[in-house]
């Protein structure tokens, strides 16, 4: 259940961004990033683990890929503790690479990319 809970929490804090002014978005995900040795826009090996989120036994969130399709990825994480990968879906996947969601902010403020709710 701890799991679960940490595992929907990672998932609002990657989705839930907030202004600190009207160019930038800050979530913590991309300074993470900054910090380590990756690089946004690069694919990674499963056998490379992507950076702890702070002090908990999970990764922060990356898009992972399938082996059998490169058109079939979804979000996945590495739990630390239990030493595995896992990807937010019913169906199984076999994990090929995995790399970090790009950086929308230089398209925060473009007239182009207006905001639309999704229910």
């Amino acid at each position: 259940m701890k799991k679960m809970k940490n595992t929907m929490n990672k998932l609002m804090n990657l989705f839930t961004t907030k202004n600190k002014n009207e160019n930038q978005t800050v979530t913590g995900y991309y300074e993470q990033i900054n910090k380590s040795h990756f690089e946004v826009g690069k694919f990674y090996p499963m056998t490379t683990l992507p950076p702890r989120d702070g002090n908990e036994d999970l990764s922060i969130w990356v898009i992972v890929y399938d082996e059998n399709d490169s058109g079939y990825y979804n979000l996945g994480y590495y739990d630390y503790e239990a030493q595995e990968w896992n990807a937010v879906t019913e169906e199984p996947m076999h994990l090929k690479c995995w790399c970090f969601a790009p950086d929308p902010s230089p398209y925060w403020n473009g007239k182009e990319f207006k905001s639309i709710f999704c229910p």
